[in-house]
């Protein structure tokens, strides 16, 4: 038998519950796993609000590979690996596959595409982008 009981006084539940003889262990498990979860869920949609307004993120993850041309690039620009990784990890997602993170006085750009994993090793742990491009603006 599932019981769904809705009301936004605990009380009425929980009297309701005694009158069709439920066993009052089985009322505080209900009551105390409801309240377990409401209380993740109001964590969960507090930590997406945050994200939402402020643009807080965690870093993405996964392995780098650079194409030949993003090598030529980024010493045309004059960047390091370091750098473009950080811009990688840390910047804001643009259009599909671009991603831009502003610094204090420039800008660093990229496009990436994310490759699949090949046939023979399917359950590969780790995410693995190559970096096609990238440049340095204002």
């Amino acid at each position: 038998m599932i019981l769904i009981l809705v009301s936004h006084n605990p009380y009425i539940i929980l009297t309701t519950l005694s009158q069709w003889r439920v066993n009052i262990d089985s009322i505080r498990a209900i009551w105390y796993n409801t309240f377990d979860y409401m209380k993740q869920f109001i964590k969960d949609m507090g930590r997406e609000a945050l994200r939402q307004l402020f643009g807080l993120q965690k870093p993405r993850g996964g392995k780098i590979i650079l194409t030949r041309h993003a090598v030529q690039k980024m010493t045309e620009h004059k960047l390091d690996r370091e750098t473009l990784e950080n811009a990688f990890r840390h910047g804001r997602k643009g259009r599909s596959g671009m991603i831009i993170h502003k610094y204090a006085r420039y800008s660093i750009g990229l496009y990436y595409k994310r490759l699949q994993p090949p046939i023979q090793k399917p359950l590969q742990s780790e995410t693995t982008y190559l970096i096609t491009t990238c440049w340095k603006g204002r």
